[in-house]
């Protein structure tokens, strides 16, 4: 099974915070995103730039708990927190999609493998049945809940049904090790630390005490999770034995307590060095202008957009804006696909052989 990341976003418009009264549904969506790039750690990015937008829990902004792509599954909502993916919360309230429902969004961008991030959402969909104690017929369409033609690429090529005999078959382990924790591999927790300097780890914790999360750690339930939750600090909301919930309000994720560092008086953890961005040098019989290009270059835009912005996430077509800046002098941000494609800022993609080197 590909790694899930928890990226969990704060309380906020898109995650209301409202616990769920029971876990009925998991509803499966697709994110009708073609934009290049927009896989699911962007769509990470992007709920947490609307929980940044949209602070009030009662705005009722669109999020969902899961996005999945070929490589990678991020968490974003608690499974146990209502959020509004299915549009039905007027008509079944707590019993309905976006009341006691999973929302899982497939990605659906270019350069993700549809096929494998499917197959990757039917194990996410086996695994969360299991956790919760449901069966197949707690998965349901988008459009079980709602009049709306999602997930689009399922229904429209009429594979319902055997995404749900893919999901049994990840249920009944088809075609996996016969030993059962071998179903799901998980990475083994890290070793502990070495460094001299490190703090004490306590045994002995309360709720109310202020913790760091060691480095390197997983959640309580072998996830892998974000690397900034190791440079934070965090208050214990919950404790059930070696198990610890840090931060309801905030990233709400689960610990052992053994992955817990007091935090008082504790020195601040050195935030990791970030890796140095190398942009390969192109072979020199491709195109001329590549080597030229890297981050920080100024170009004019050239007539032919290679796509639009990710922004098309939140439905919103920025192709005219695009259009309007064609002969207008703007700054690489970022490089892509050995050097051929160059992203604009947050606006959109170029291909270099449209575009001209200031």
């Amino acid at each position: 099974m590909v790694p899930i990341i928890q990226n969990i976003i704060p309380v906020s418009g898109p995650r209301p915070g409202k616990i769920k009264q029971s876990i009925k549904w998991i509803v499966i969506h697709e994110t009708d995103n073609t934009s290049l790039g927009a896989g699911a750690e962007r769509h990470g990015l992007f709920l947490q730039n609307q929980a940044r937008n949209h602070p009030n829990p009662n705005a009722g902004i669109t999020g969902w708990h899961y996005s999945v792509d070929d490589g990678v599954i991020v968490q974003h909502i608690p499974d146990e927190e209502v959020a509004w993916h299915a549009g039905d919360w007027a008509a079944n309230g707590h019993t309905g999609g976006n009341g006691a429902g999973i929302g899982i969004e497939i990605c659906v961008n270019p350069d993700s493998g549809f096929e494998t991030a499917v197959k990757n959402t039917t194990e996410l969909v086996a695994l969360l049945l299991d956790k919760h104690d449901l069966d197949v017929n707690a998965v349901k369409q988008h459009n079980y809940f709602i009049n709306t033609n999602c997930p689009r690429r399922i229904r429209d090529t009429g594979r319902w049904n055997a995404f749900l005999d893919m999901v049994r078959a990840e249920v009944n382990g088809a075609n996996k090790p016969s030993t059962p924790s071998q179903k799901h591999p998980v990475t083994p927790p890290a070793p502990p630390s070495t460094n001299p300097a490190a703090p004490p780890q306590s045994s002995a914790f309360s709720v109310g005490d202020i913790v760091r999360v060691r480095n390197g750690a997983l959640s309580f339930d072998n996830v892998a999770v974000a690397s900034f939750i190791f440079e934070g600090t965090y208050r214990i909301d919950e404790l059930n034995g070696k198990r610890a919930v840090l931060d309801k309000g905030g990233i709400h994720t689960a610990f052992r307590t053994s992955d817990l560092i007091l935090a008082n008086g504790a020195p601040a953890p050195t935030p990791p060095t970030p890796p140095v961005k190398i942009t390969p040098a192109p072979a020199p019989d491709q195109n001329a202008n590549r080597n030229l290009f890297e981050e920080g270059s100024a170009f004019i835009a050239g007539a032919t957009v290679y796509q639009t912005a990710l922004n098309a996430a939140n439905k919103t077509d920025p192709l005219n804006l695009i259009r309007s800046l064609v002969g207008s002098t703007m700054v690489v941000s970022e490089i892509y696909h050995n050097g051929t494609v160059a992203r604009v800022g947050n606006t959109g993609f170029f291909r270099i052989q449209d575009v001209t080197l200031v």
